[in-house]
């Protein structure tokens, strides 16, 4: 049976279309050598985007909490149920009260961490960025290790509010530069490693998204960087669900477009290949079928 070129063109098509049914393989993530990994890599690792508390979802819960350590400060007088007061405050969004609560715990008792990291959190949020930074930079000299040693992230990100947009960059927040090229390069230029700045990106992350909302450059930067450092140390599939998340926070421009086609083609380039190269080939004959059978209707015509 001869095929038409529309045929053979059709038949082409089809199999473009169905590649998965060519390859059978476990394929779950592609690292940015362009290798696969499968489900039993024993070095396979799949991190998630981070996920902020639902404050919202809690609101009654807290309010209710709010009671009972108002009750318990009043009846005990206790300064650990009035921080929780203070922080329950902040959860239901109550910033300027759960400042005044904070400043009188210092007050009363200085030079305590809980206090100094609560009231340089509040007076962020509250857009008194100056006071936050002194807070945080206080809170970090009496406990550098605290938030697992991620608060000098928490520093430089109100260090860059201070600045302006020109400081919202990988390189003043984080001391990386992942370049301009499709594939991230990390040039380390601030004395941390890449997991010890990817681990702060996600502590850090989960905590701001718990109170900011999108748009935020400051997050949409962070969560670019995220992408980048996850593309780096884990597989592409990865970075493009933080990808996703930064674009939710309003980031944009040539260098994200560039290395989510760069992704998709490390992705899908090595099975689309073959299959173009086939199709190639299928219109070839097809054509060289047309001319064959044009030149044999002119020679017996």
């Amino acid at each position: 049976m001869r095929l038409s070129l529309n045929q053979l063109v059709i038949f082409g098509l089809l199999l473009l279309a169905n590649p998965a049914a060519a390859c059978f393989n476990d394929h779950v993530a592609t690292k940015l050598d362009g290798s696969y990994q499968s489900s039993d890599d024993t070095d396979l690792t799949m991190p998630l985007p981070p996920v902020g508390r639902n404050l919202a979802a809690e609101a009654p819960d807290n309010r209710r909490r709010l009671q009972v350590l108002d009750s318990l400060w009043r009846t005990r007088h206790r300064l650990a149920d009035y921080a929780g007061y203070g922080l329950t405050l902040a959860y239901l969004g109550r910033y300027a009260e759960a400042r005044a609560v904070f400043e009188q715990l210092n007050a009363w008792q200085p030079n305590q961490y809980e206090t100094a990291a609560n009231l340089g959190t509040v007076y962020e949020l509250l857009g008194q960025n100056q006071l936050a930074l002194r807070w945080i930079e206080k809170a970090i000299q009496l406990n550098p290790r605290s938030h697992r040693g991620t608060e000098w992230l928490h520093a430089n990100i109100l260090r860059a509010k201070l600045r302006g947009a020109a400081a919202i960059n990988s390189v003043d927040l984080l001391g990386v530069d992942f370049g301009s090229a499709a594939a991230p390069v990390p040039a380390l230029r601030g004395g941390w490693p890449l997991d010890s700045i990817q681990f702060a990106l996600q502590y850090q992350l989960r905590e701001r998204l718990s109170f900011v909302p999108p748009p935020d450059p400051i997050v949409a930067e962070l969560l670019f960087d995220l992408g980048n450092a996850y593309a780096l140390t884990s597989n592409v599939e990865s970075a493009e669900r933080v990808y996703a998340q930064a674009e939710q926070f309003g980031y944009d421009g040539n260098l994200l477009m560039k290395r989510k086609a760069y992704f998709w083609w490390l992705r899908e380039g090595a099975d689309i290949i073959p299959q173009l190269i086939l199709l190639g080939l299928l219109g070839l004959a097809g054509f060289g079928l047309w001319r064959l059978g044009r030149g044999l209707r002119r020679r017996f015509a």
